[in-house]
């Protein structure tokens, strides 16, 4: 009894030590249908900022698997702050090496990639940022792609 009075003790230690590692202030995927992105879908994600003295790093988040059939990735995404202000940018992102073989992290066919975008962005207005992301390809739809996703995490540096 007195072990596992321990090992439930450990645990709990062990989970909100990891839980406290996590200094993401938002950290969310948006599944793409059956892989096959269609290039007039975004991806949309409601970020709610309060602490706007915060320089925050923004993250993108890419899953495919071994059907997508490039080295690269290009997405347009749209930064709609609070006010309705739309900042639009192009993405370049290598999922593969030149020889083929897929970068990032993950075991099987599906990997995964976290992408830093910004080191450092001041988000000065409270309220809700929207970030839409669009695969940009020039192709109708885009085989392999899993999930897209937007990570927000708090600049400790700054």
């Amino acid at each position: 009894m007195k072990r596992l009075a321990i090992f439930f003790t450990s645990t709990i230690i062990i989970v909100q030590f990891l839980a406290s590692c996590n200094n993401a202030t938002y950290d969310h995927y948006v599944q793409i249908d059956d892989g096959k992105w269609d290039k007039n879908h975004a991806a949309k994600f409601v970020v709610p900022i309060e602490d706007t003295l915060t320089f925050y790093k923004v993250f993108l988040n890419v899953r495919n698997d071994a059907r997508y059939p490039y080295r690269n990735v290009y997405f347009f995404m749209d930064l709609i702050d609070p006010s309705g202000k739309v900042q639009r940018d192009t993405i370049d992102i290598d999922i593969a090496d030149q020889h083929g073989k897929w970068l990032g992290s993950g075991l099987g066919e599906i990997k995964h990639n976290r992408i830093l975008l910004s080191p450092s962005v001041h988000l000065s207005q409270k309220g809700n940022y929207t970030f839409l992301i669009e695969q940009a390809m020039r192709k109708d739809t885009l085989v392999g792609l899993r999930d897209i996703g937007i990570r927000i995490e708090k600049n400790k540096t700054n």
